[in-house]
């Protein structure tokens, strides 16, 4: 008999520890996390460009320069302009919102009022980061830390289900490997 181990309660909560551990993180310190996160994004733009620059002036003098420039200059504007990556992310949570709304109808009766609260927080969160990008970027981290926190909580105290093993003879999945051969034949 071969065991498939569909959820394995170990599994589920050492990652429930994890999600709670950081966003207990992100509660404590978020507008540090937030400016940190930005900081390292605008490093890691510059370093990239300069890489592709000296690459293309050094090795392939055919490339253009505009795009070793492009994230040399957004790696410079988000480190003086930290405000700018808060209206990138408050758009996204505007337009993930709305999606949400948009697609609240397709899912079952028990999900409904639950896609409809989570995308009603994301587009208020959304509106908040456009009208007040440089202050909005502590507070959106601190409702992920938040968010990460509860679901890890979650997840640590969610019992496994009773139907979390199931046993299959070896002769059944070789019967199923050899009828998924066949239907691919087809």
């Amino acid at each position: 008999m071969v065991q498939i181990h569909i959820s394995d309660a170990k599994y589920t909560r050492s990652v429930g520890i994890t999600t709670s551990l950081i966003g207990l993180l992100l509660m404590i310190a978020p507008q540090f996390i937030g400016s940190l996160v930005v900081g390292l994004l605008g490093v890691a733009l510059i370093a990239l460009g300069v890489m592709g620059l000296f690459v293309s002036l050094s090795l392939f003098r055919g490339i253009s320069r505009g795009f070793s420039i492009i994230p040399i200059v957004t790696g410079i504007i988000l480190l003086i302009f930290p405000g700018i990556a808060s209206i990138v992310i408050g758009l996204s949570l505007i337009i993930t919102g709305a999606y949400q709304v948009s697609k609240r109808q397709s899912t079952g009766p028990t999900y409904q009022d639950r896609h409809l609260i989570i995308a009603v927080i994301l587009i208020i969160s959304g509106v908040y980061a456009l009208l007040r990008p440089t202050q909005s970027l502590g507070l959106l981290v601190l409702i992920l830390g938040v968010v990460l926190f509860v679901l890890g909580i979650y997840m640590i105290i969610q019992k496994p289900k009773k139907e979390s093993h199931s046993t299959i003879s070896k002769e059944e999945m070789i019967q199923r490997a050899t009828s998924a051969k066949d239907v691919t034949k087809d």
